[in-house]
């Protein structure tokens, strides 16, 4: 075919649609919408165009050469395609080939083009999945339709979405899966011992309850950061972690995650959480320069359990026992905290097995974690005293997205789109 024919054709095609928009325009007064309308679908209309020349000319300089078993690959003929993309649904056609010994398949352009199995090109599919990981299906549906010209079936949206999101858990495990072989761990254990390049780091670790096929179960989150001077989480530097698995696994996700973020195990990281035993494990064995710090708030929520155990729920003598053990908590004096309730306990004469079980959890919650609890210590340090990005990742990753009215998740689904949100999250806090 003469190669400067089908140019001349496209341009004289692109310059019938100006002509034809041109004409439009100017045979009455349009309203902007209106303008706004027309221009869109011509533009449209001129990308498809370019589009499918572009297939023809790649066609023509792409070949597969020979077959990885020593044939060679012989066409079969154009065949078409119909491939939606983000400038509408566009039929080309290009070369098949299949090779003489082992008849296996190749189509270079689209090889070349990177485009695989299904009907949406990669750029319709990258935003497709990003739509609904940041929406409930059905409104990511209407609104990539309507503001993404990208028309799917709602079934194909999911099927998209789950695939990036089954894709990013994959390439989590494999990593896994090397660090575990015995050169992947010595280059882990390698990695850990070096100081460090995070500049004050710092770890919110939370969890809460997401519904998977019609039960409840725990998703940990864990945000990572860094800290300015004055003891705020400093905005753009945010990443996150979220999934199903247990705490041991979940444990050794979130220590890889922050290898990645310049945080070893000589690093003095910051770790915030609720004082959940899974999590100070966390400290423990992972990080010996670990300030682990509980929620100052959920601290105080012990407080309250012991005064209204005391005093009664509700009581304005519950209320001013709190207020005055507030500043024991304040300064970690936990031994002070645990000596008034037992001395208030024996002059109210809570004697009964239950009263004293309810005491004995409180003071012993506070004692187990006093290291944890001297917040005036902390403060001065620099160090957050709340658990507030953590409690925030879990709404921005889990609850805005996941547990909407009536959903209900399959355990693959929910670890799909909870890795495609961590992803998502991490990327829009960069963006602030």
């Amino acid at each position: 075919m003469d190669l400067s024919l089908l140019t001349t054709i496209v341009w004289f095609t692109v310059a019938q649609l100006l002509q034809d928009y041109s004409g439009w325009s100017r045979s009455a007064p349009h309203s902007l919408t209106e303008r706004e309308d027309r221009l869109k679908r011509l533009s449209e209309s001129l990308c498809r165009l370019l589009l499918v020349a572009d297939a023809f000319f790649d066609d023509l300089k792409l070949h597969p050469g020979n077959c990885p078993c020593g044939g060679r690959f012989q066409s079969k003929g154009r065949r078409p395609r119909v491939l939606v993309t983000t400038v509408g649904e566009v039929t080309y056609s290009r070369r098949y080939y299949e090779c003489s010994q082992c008849q296996a398949h190749r189509i270079p352009v689209d090889d070349a083009w990177g485009v695989e199995s299904g009907c949406l090109s990669p750029r319709a599919k990258s935003e497709a999945s990003d739509l609904a990981t940041a929406l409930p299906y059905r409104e990511a549906h209407y609104w990539l339709e309507r503001l993404g010209g990208i028309g799917v079936s709602l079934s194909t949206l999911w099927r998209v979405t789950q695939r990036a999101g089954a894709a990013l858990v994959a390439a989590e495990r494999a990593r896994l899966k090397e660090s575990e072989s015995r050169s992947g761990a010595a280059k882990f254990l390698l990695a850990m011992r070096h100081p460090g390049t995070a500049v004050r780091p710092v770890m919110g670790v939370d969890g809460l309850f997401l519904r998977v096929q019609r039960e409840w179960r725990e998703v940990k989150i864990a945000v990572v950061g860094q800290l300015s001077e004055r003891g705020e989480w400093v905005k753009g530097q945010t990443s996150y972690l979220a999934t199903l698995e247990p705490a041991e696994r979940f444990r050794q996700m979130l220590v890889r995650h922050a290898l990645d973020r310049g945080i070893t195990r000589w690093s003095p990281v910051v770790i915030v959480s609720d004082g959940a035993e899974w999590i100070a494990t966390l400290a423990r064995r992972f990080y010996p320069k670990a300030r682990h710090i509980v929620d100052y708030w959920h601290a105080k929520q012990y407080l309250w359990k012991a005064a209204y155990c005391l005093f009664g729920e509700g009581s304005a003598r519950a209320e001013a026992w709190v207020e005055e053990m507030k500043s024991h908590l304040w300064k970690g004096e936990i031994k002070a905290i645990a000596d008034r309730v037992e001395e208030d306990r024996r002059e109210r004469q809570l004697n009964s097995a239950e009263a004293v079980e309810e005491l004995r959890k409180a003071v012993g919650y506070l004692q187990e974690r006093a290291a944890s609890l001297r917040y005036e210590e902390f403060q001065k340090h620099g160090d957050p005293t709340g658990s507030g990005p953590a409690e925030g990742g879990c709404k921005a990753v889990v609850q805005s997205r996941m547990k909407r009215s009536g959903m209900n998740w399959s355990p693959e689904g929910a670890e799909n789109m909870l890795a495609l949100r961590a992803r998502y999250c991490a990327r829009i806090h960069a963006l602030s």
